[in-house]
């Protein structure tokens, strides 16, 4: 009796244990996750950003995904960037399914509610990877995972920004994989199992909506976890359902929005001008999806094994070494998910290792802020898998390992979050000094332009779009200028100091830049047409 007692007490300890070691956990995270969906407003840090919550508000109070433009066939370079002309609208160039997730948050609460939303549904993916982890490796290795992977530098800075999909697919793949494992694990009432089906079908129809290109890797995923459920009849009524939920309000947004329900914004080019009058139609420029037009960035293997060197080496390294000695160990005994972790990589560094990545303007550097890094983020559950393994395989054996693994485990989870918020200038606290400044400047420039005043410059429209009409990026001195001199438009222009050439450029073609304000190392000016 007395061993049955301290048998239940210890296990209440460990468990009282790892429920406040679980907590804090999620309460760190949580505090590093929301650094700048604090800072309120509307203005964010990159046109995709821009676009995804103007969208998303657009079919929240519109139903529809675009907005129009007079001037789109006149000027077919008119609109921000993330959009293209199409017809007499303005189009997202990005995938329609984070947007329409968004939409609904945005109409139950308000705008300012999108980021938090992001920040939020990536938190929550938190608790599938540690349960994940806890069933095959116990609850403290799974603590470490878990804490390691939400701490890789690229993983803290999208959780912050968080209106890219790349972190909501993520989090719903994790919450999709667990799902999925939790069907066959626990039955419920037929009719609590069948809403449970429909729940898996709409989480899993989500990730496809948001980054179908991404099924690559995910369906064999999706297809390994699932492998011993055999779905009965009634089940895939639910999950049918559920995928359906989901993709018919879409494919009607695509068709509103396109002109096709199966149309992607990628394949879609400006509005071609046309000299003479045509049919709308006719000056649409429609890229066919062939095989030339599916790799973004086609496939050029000296820039992939630039790319490799300058991101895994510059920023994943730590993680990387960790991931390669797990996998060498299990490889035995975990082949198959070592398979498709290998698989993962191949598909990702396929379709996005060959672009070269200019985020930055005039140089090409290994900066946090990189798209590549962005479209690396799935891994980041790898590296939590890696150290998992290696806590029960090698650190858990004997008290000199335990502390070795300790201090692997704290260095990683510092490293990362130093990475992501002091590293560069492009990390978490220099994001949010920039935002703040960004929210200045769009509410100093009230003062001279107006809601139908138009904006122009090379990369800077998230400042002042959708609060104003903009053009991004700038296009040829002639185009700018045909468009100041139409009746009733006032143009702005928001760049680099201009060089006494480049006012000379301006003045060639009649117009006169009046600067108007200076913030950092850009100025604000309006172009005015010179008097006769």
């Amino acid at each position: 009796m007395m061993k049955e007692n301290l048998g239940r007490m210890e296990i209440m300890i460990t468990l009282n244990t790892e429920r406040r070691s679980f907590g804090l956990l999620l309460l760190g995270l949580a505090l590093m996750m929301f650094v700048i969906p604090s800072l309120g407003g509307q203005v964010y840090a990159s046109p995709d950003e821009t676009a995804t919550a103007f969208v998303a508000q657009n079919i929240a109070w519109h139903g529809r995904a675009f907005f129009r433009e007079s001037q789109a066939f006149d000027f077919p370079w008119f609109h921000p960037r993330s959009f293209v002309s199409h017809g007499e609208k303005i189009v997202p160039v990005g995938f329609l399914g984070w947007p329409f997730l968004l939409s609904l948050v945005a109409r139950i609460f308000n705008p300012d509610a999108l980021p938090w939303f992001g920040s939020l549904l990536i938190l929550s993916s938190v608790w599938p990877l540690y349960q994940l982890l806890k069933r095959h490796y116990g609850w403290e290795a799974a603590w470490w995972g878990t804490a390691i992977t939400f701490t890789v530098p690229s993983m803290l800075l999208y959780a912050n920004r968080s209106l890219f999909p790349n972190g909501a697919l993520l989090a719903l793949m994790l919450w999709s994989v667990w799902l999925i494992r939790h069907a066959q694990e626990k039955r419920y009432s037929e009719r609590k199992q069948f809403w449970f089906q429909v729940l898996i079908g709409a989480v899993c129809a989500l990730c496809a909506a948001i980054r179908p290109t991404e099924l690559v890797w995910l369906m064999p995923w999706w297809i390994w976890f699932g492998w011993s459920w055999r779905p009965q009849k009634k089940d895939w009524q639910g999950l049918v359902l559920g995928v359906l939920i989901i993709f018919l309000p879409l494919l009607l947004l695509a068709h509103h929005a396109y002109g096709s329900a199966i149309q992607i914004g990628y394949f879609l080019h400006d509005n071609v001008r046309a000299v003479l009058h045509v049919p709308a139609a006719a000056s649409m420029n429609v890229t066919s999806a062939d095989a030339s037009n599916i790799l973004p960035f086609g496939f050029h293997p000296r820039m992939l094994i630039k790319n490799i060197i300058l991101f895994f080496g510059g920023w994943l390294w730590p993680w990387m070494i960790l991931l390669i000695i797990s996998m060498i160990s299990a490889w035995k005994k975990h082949r198959v998910f070592c398979l498709l972790m290998i698989w993962t990589f191949a598909v990702l560094l396929f379709i996005y290792g060959s672009g070269r990545y200019l985020d930055r303007p005039g140089a090409w550097q290994a900066s946090l802020g990189n798209s590549f890094l962005r479209y690396l983020l799935p891994v980041a559950p790898f590296f939590g898998w890696a150290f998992a393994f290696l806590h029960v395989r090698f650190f858990s054996r004997t008290m000199i390992a335990q502390r070795w693994g300790a201090i692997i485990g704290v260095f990683l989870i510092l490293f990362g979050m130093y990475g992501a918020f002091f590293r560069d200038d492009e990390g978490v606290m220099a994001t949010r000094r920039e935002l703040i400044r960004y929210a200045s400047i769009r509410q100093a420039s009230q003062q001279w332009f107006s809601a139908r005043d138009v904006i122009i410059s090379d990369r800077s429209d998230k400042i002042f779009f959708p609060d104003k009409r903009v053009a991004s990026p700038l296009s040829s001195t002639t185009e700018v200028a045909r468009l100041a001199h139409t009746p009733g438009v006032r143009v702005g222009l928001f760049s680099r100091p201009l060089t006494q050439s480049e006012q000379d450029a301006w003045r060639a073609v009649g117009l006169e830049a009046q600067e108007l304000m200076s913030s950092g190392r850009e100025r604000l000016y309006r172009l005015a047409p010179l008097s006769p």
